[in-house]
């Protein structure tokens, strides 16, 4: 069947280049196959001698498990990743750790010696650039950003999925990395097409002002744009479209919050009526999500005082002037059985958390954004470093502007999505109308090690 049809396609492929493919297809939902993509697979230099043993008995093994995106071997200085902005530091040299794949790091892999992350996927589009940069490359370690320490020089043998501590040089011989078809005038004609083809220059969407169609300067910025603005407008759903659209119920949830379900298909159980109780919705990220949310208990929190209270109203008094509805707490979750589209307001502010889980882990990600308040700007601003404070545990990509949160993950496997995405419901919780109380930043101190006891763990 289509496995077969693959076989068939890669053994033409590898014919025709004669050298082994790194191909990408598709399957589309009437079950045909697509060819996307076909490039050298990089393959390690072969040796005559004996390979070397798996685990080098006389250095010490820092990690000896993961799951292999490109082969090789490199040596240098741990250099930790943990914000996009850290890569603007980046030494070149060093092994990029983090805890997950990003194509950002195509930024620094021509000065990268190797990269190993916590999670990620070899069939992933990082994994496919560091082959494309041949950057010796180790994912799904689960664990390396908490065994590997910055500025430690480690060696990654990504041949057979060893982190060593120190340098070690029988590992680093040189080796005859010399491509044969190199100086064909074939081979020299598809390096110039391959310029205007490859290359990503549109690397983070959140900076809109590199982020346009002025800034694209090869195909794969122009498919990269037309998917990043195609998929914002899919899921831009306003609430009139919701309200117009066709199976829109009540979620009868017995929680002090309106909430309005917008089924894409196949969610609802059989025998909801115009409400339906959570048990009826048949979506993995909503359960995931909806568990945290009801696993806290539903009581406001307490203003410090008399005074502080007076403060929240007459702020909220003059954003009901300035057209700011406080009491307008109708919430709207867009749903199919791996996706969800949740826009929760709680009071003052509203909380967005889209999400698509599944089997297939590239296709994994969440998404969660915050804004508003009731409060003073301060104490917004305390509320918005607390939740930045606990995302960053919780290892999403994350930026924060004032009382303006994004935050994404992307590639993990399900369980660990459903696992994010639970804290997530705790955390809205958790923070519902936090800002009244927050007077100051030492009591934010407290709440943040509050949860991430309680929630998060260690």
């Amino acid at each position: 069947g289509q496995l077969a049809q693959l076989a068939q396609w890669a053994a033409i492929l590898e014919a025709h280049f004669a050298k082994p493919q790194d191909v990408e297809w598709a399957l589309d939902d009437h079950g045909e196959l697509w060819l996307l993509q076909s490039r050298p697979l990089q393959l390690p230099p072969q040796k005559a001698a004996d390979p070397p043993a798996r685990t080098l008995k006389d250095y010490v093994v820092l990690i000896d498990h993961g799951t292999v995106a490109c082969r090789g071997v490199g040596a240098g200085p741990v250099f930790l990743v943990r914000r996009d902005e850290d890569l603007k530091n980046f030494p070149a040299g060093a092994v990029l750790v983090a805890r997950h794949t990003s194509t950002k790091y195509v930024t620094v892999m021509p000065q990268t010696a190797a990269i190993i992350t916590d999670a990620g996927s070899p069939t992933g589009h990082m994994a496919l650039l560091a082959r494309e940069f041949q950057v010796p490359t180790i994912l799904n370690t689960g664990n390396a950003t908490q065994i590997l320490e910055p500025g430690q020089v480690v060696t990654v043998d990504a041949n057979y999925n060893n982190v060593y501590a120190g340098r070690i040089p029988e590992l680093l011989e040189p080796r005859d990395n010399k491509n044969d078809l190199a100086d064909s005038p074939v081979f020299q004609t598809l390096q110039a097409v391959v310029r205007k083809i490859v290359p990503l220059n549109l690397i983070n969407p959140q900076d809109e002002a590199r982020f346009s169609p002025a800034n694209c300067q090869t195909i794969h910025d122009i498919v990269r744009y037309a998917h990043e603005y195609s998929m914002r407008e899919m899921f831009r759903l306003t609430e009139n479209e919701i309200d117009t659209a066709g199976e829109v119920v009540e979620l009868d949830s017995g929680l002090p919050i309106k909430v309005r379900i917008l089924d894409l298909g196949g969610v609802l159980k059989k025998g909801w009526g115009r409400k339906v109780k959570p048990a009826q919705v048949d979506s993995l990220p909503f359960q995931a999500f909806w568990k945290g949310l009801t696993a806290m208990r539903w009581a406001q929190a307490k203003p410090a005082g008399v005074k502080s209270l007076s403060s929240v109203f007459v702020k909220g008094e003059a954003e009901v002037a300035q057209g700011a509805d406080p009491w307008r707490d109708q919430s709207y979750v867009v749903l199919s059985k791996n996706y969800m589209n949740f826009s929760i307001r709680l009071g003052y502010h509203l909380s967005t958390v889209e999400a698509y889980v599944s089997d297939q882990v590239n296709d994994n990600y969440l998404t969660f954004g915050f804004r508003g308040g009731g409060s003073t700007p301060e104490r917004r601003e305390r509320r918005a470093r607390l939740i930045e404070a606990i995302i960053d545990r919780l290892h999403l990509n994350h930026r924060r502007q004032g009382e303006l949160i994004e935050a994404r993950l992307s590639k993990y496997p399900a369980d660990q999505m459903a696992q994010r995405l639970t804290l997530l419901g705790k955390l809205t919780h958790y923070t519902k109308q936090l800002d009244m109380v927050l007077f100051s930043d030492s009591i934010v101190e407290w709440y943040i090690k509050d949860f991430v006891q309680e929630h998060v763990g260690k």
